[in-house]
């Protein structure tokens, strides 16, 4: 399998359409303008924020074929917020959690910030379980969200605790790039 972690392009507008307005996957998701030029001009605007490295949206490929999501964004002097985590079906069931690992990683150790941010949906009691495998902390909620954050030194152990409890090796992990 050859992986692929690329930023998102114009041409990629249909591809986060299809998934972002799929029901099977959407139901946690903000709503979206189904209108592929809608999603065009978020695109145009989205790399004027990308050359001014406020935000970063990943398309991800798996043996050339597109399968998921995922976004770097409200990207600060101390703290960066990831979020968009949307898959198609892969061949590799891991890929959204390498994913997940690899692009978090390079907000802390890329970017150089002390702190990642997520919000969950409440009901969304899958990504929770995922997530609470790396011991964030909560420190918001409201009625329909939980918010949380990981700092910079707790990160290692976090993601050492996925790559085990997954039984992921660690050259797969390692194996995977991000072409920025």
């Amino acid at each position: 399998m050859n992986y692929t972690i690329r930023l998102v392009n114009i041409e990629d507008a249909a591809f986060i359409l299809g998934l972002r307005n799929n029901p099977k996957l959407n139901r946690f998701l903000n709503s979206t303008s189904s209108n592929v030029e809608d999603q065009i001009n978020w695109i145009k605007a989205y790399k004027q924020r990308e050359s001014e490295k406020k935000e970063f949206y990943f398309i991800i490929l798996e043996d050339g074929v597109k399968r998921g999501l995922y976004r770097l964004y409200n990207i600060n002097n101390y703290s960066f917020t990831i979020g968009s985590w949307l898959f198609d079906k892969c061949s590799n069931r891991h890929l959204p959690i390498l994913t997940d690992l690899l692009i978090s990683e390079y907000g802390f150790k890329s970017l150089k910030l002390p702190i990642m941010l997520f919000d969950i949906r409440k009901q969304n009691r899958k990504v929770i379980n995922y997530h609470s495998l790396k011991n964030p902390l909560c420190f918001n909620e409201d009625e329909e969200n939980f918010y949380y954050l990981i700092k910079s030194e707790d990160w290692e152990n976090s993601k050492q605790n996925i790559l085990t409890l997954f039984q992921i090796e660690s050259s797969m992990y390692e194996s995977l790039k991000i072409d920025i």
